[in-house]
């Protein structure tokens, strides 16, 4: 369902002490005594009306954030699906299969002992990453970089292992190693699986204004 069009107009266009007064006002409690004697004051009745009208608009755009974008319990949070993931050119060919032997259980795993497993993720505008988590089978290491898509040029942030919520900040340096999003740069998780029987369930990235 779309946002519906909007019900207002602009009220004022008032602006400092000038709108200080129209609040002092309203702090008194005028707008109430309008409310309950309507018609008496034509022009201010219609005022009345206009602002139930934002009232209504700002309910709707509240429903329109909870109900149709969702919760916002995960705005800070980027789910990174394993079908994201891809294998690396150390074998003959790309091998990426689904686990379902398992009833009820799903996952990705290597189809060769010899390759590596990658996924690269956009960083929304505005935000950054501030930490990850790879949720695999195995604590295997993972490795986080920050990728300029125009020119393929990587830079190394992070390093820990699956399994463990990896906090981007350097502890040698005492400085972050957040990655911030950019007009031209992603995000790019490697994950060193050695066995055809890891298996990776997904990965979550943290993320911040910037």
């Amino acid at each position: 369902m779309a946002l519906a069009n909007k019900k207002y107009t602009a009220v004022h266009s008032l602006t400092g002490s000038n709108k200080d007064l129209l609040k002092d006002e309203f702090d008194a409690g005028y707008l109430n005594k309008i409310a309950d004697t309507p018609f008496k004051e034509p022009a201010m009745t219609a005022l009345v009306y206009q602002m139930g009208l934002i009232q209504e608009e700002l309910d709707e755009v509240r429903r329109f954030i909870v109900s149709d974008i969702g919760s916002t319990s995960y705005d800070n949070k980027i789910k990174v699906l394993p079908n994201e993931f891809m294998s690396n050119d150390d074998a003959s060919y790309e091998r990426v299969l689904v686990e379902d032997d398992t009833a009820n259980s799903f996952s990705i795993r290597p189809g060769s002992s010899a390759i590596e497993m990658y996924a690269m993720i956009e960083i929304p505008k505005g935000k950054k990453v501030t930490h990850g988590q790879v949720y695999a089978s195995q604590n295997r290491s993972s490795y986080f970089y920050d990728v300029n898509y125009t020119t393929g040029a990587a830079t190394l942030k992070q390093v820990g292992v699956a399994n463990s919520n990896i906090h981007f900040y350097n502890t040698k340096t005492s400085t972050d190693t957040y990655i911030s999003s950019t007009a031209t740069n992603y995000l790019l998780i490697k994950v060193n699986t050695t066995s055809t029987s890891d298996k990776i369930y997904g990965a979550e990235l943290t993320i911040a204004d910037i």
